[in-house]
């Protein structure tokens, strides 16, 4: 029984990367970085965000995270503010011209993305949502329990 369990997670990760496979194909076809658009997404639709909240949502090295971060910072799509409520740390905020470049720059995932949520449905996509963050956590759980 413990083999059947074992192949049906291996069945299950071996899907988990063909889907980032195909999804990585489709981002090169678009000239999409998807860490880079992960971060425009969430500067986007989220307020307050610091590099070390970035870090953490995607769970992706820091210095990966940073050296993107500083690329956007020197082509002026992105600035750093003090947070109001604490001092020490530092808020990432689109400018003007971050906005105009993620509008272009996203335009083609946005269709993208548009179509596969119109083939899957809204409930299948929450429920894959849902699974997949129980199945994340339930990973770092037994992460740390083997470590």
């Amino acid at each position: 029984m413990e083999n059947q369990k074992s192949l049906y997670i291996f069945k299950l990760f071996s899907l988990i990367r063909k889907v980032q496979g195909l999804k990585s194909q489709s981002f090169k076809d678009m000239n999409a970085n998807g860490i880079k658009t992960a971060i425009f997404l969430t500067l986007i639709y989220e307020k307050g965000v610091s590099q070390s909240m970035i870090v953490e949502k995607m769970a992706v090295a820091k210095q990966t995270i940073n050296n993107i971060i500083m690329e956007l910072c020197e082509k002026e799509y992105v600035k750093t503010v003090t947070d109001e409520s604490d001092k020490r740390l530092k808020i990432l905020v689109l400018t003007e011209k971050g906005k105009q470049y993620a509008r272009n720059y996203l335009n083609p995932l946005i269709e993208f993305n548009a179509k596969l949520y119109d083939r899957l449905g809204e409930e299948k996509i929450k429920k894959m949502a849902d699974d997949f963050s129980e199945l994340a956590e339930i990973l770092m759980e037994v992460n740390r329990e083997v470590i």
